[in-house]
């Protein structure tokens, strides 16, 4: 295969779903799937009929390695500890399981999604925690359409180093192609000139602007196989365009982390 159609994929990222329904759980797996492959990915899957109490006590049977090659069966627990992403990762719940949960049960640190609308009583007790890195239980729609799953994933892979290393030919944390190796420097100060000027126009609440400041951000990113940094800037456009302020803010402080990996390069930050 030509070097240039080589897409190496990153650092495994810990997705789990818990779903009492075996159908539920093996769509999820697909969606999953799916998801990391269109953004050059690795998640390592562990799939559930219930919720484990703590990540800690015995193992849990196969893992499911998602990647370029695939799903691998591989025998053994839960996944391993430690390593660049430590325990961080994605959670995934049945709103009845979401019922149940408990982040004090020796859980990692994750981010927790519900497929399907959150119990009322767990809406008030969840939301606001940010104990073990617990960025609040959102929901997500049944089925799963795979741009809310892409971005489910693209969040945690940067949240908890998943992405990668950044380095010469790789400034914000995914391999740049070999042919457009040369302008990566370009690359780099385009995407920081147009994220000061994203931030300029939110600052100033100059949607419009910070729309198209952003849209020009996703193509550079898209061009030079950017492909976590693409999806952050479609986030926040979506996010700019339905005038939601929370979802806004967290949107750039996820973009503020992928620019920011191009500093650790030797760049200016």
């Amino acid at each position: 295969m030509p070097e240039l159609e080589t897409r190496p994929v990153s650092l495994s990222l810990p997705v789990v779903v818990a779903d009492p329904l075996e159908t539920n759980r093996a769509l999820l797996t697909l969606w999953i799937q799916a998801a990391a492959e269109e953004l050059g990915i690795r998640c390592d899957i562990q799939a559930f009929a219930g919720l484990p109490a703590s990540y800690e006590s015995a193992a849990y049977g196969g893992t499911a390695v998602i990647g370029e090659v695939g799903v691998t069966g591989v025998a053994g627990g839960i996944g391993r500890p430690g390593g660049p992403c430590g325990w961080g990762g994605v959670i995934m719940l049945s709103p009845l399981l979401a019922a149940s949960w408990n982040p004090g049960a020796g859980m990692p640190d994750h981010v927790l999604w519900v497929h399907g609308e959150i119990p009322p009583e767990i809406a008030a007790g969840i939301a606001g925690d940010v104990s073990n890195r617990l960025s609040g239980a959102r929901s997500i729609p049944w089925p799963v359409k795979q741009g809310g799953m892409r971005r489910i994933l693209a969040e945690a892979a940067i949240l908890y180093g998943a992405a990668g290393a950044a380095g010469p030919d790789a400034p914000f944390g995914q391999p740049v192609p070999l042919l457009l190796q040369s302008l990566v420097p370009r690359l780099v100060e385009s995407v920081r000139e147009l994220w000061v000027q994203c931030g300029q126009y939110l600052d100033t609440a100059d949607h419009a602007e910070a729309i198209r400041a952003a849209h020009s951000l996703k193509g550079a990113a898209l061009s030079f196989g950017q492909r976590l940094l693409a999806e952050c800037a479609g986030c926040l456009m979506d996010a700019l365009e339905k005038g939601n302020a929370q979802e806004t803010e967290r949107c750039r402080s996820l973009m503020d982390r992928v620019v920011q990996m191009s500093a650790e390069i030797g760049g200016e930050g």
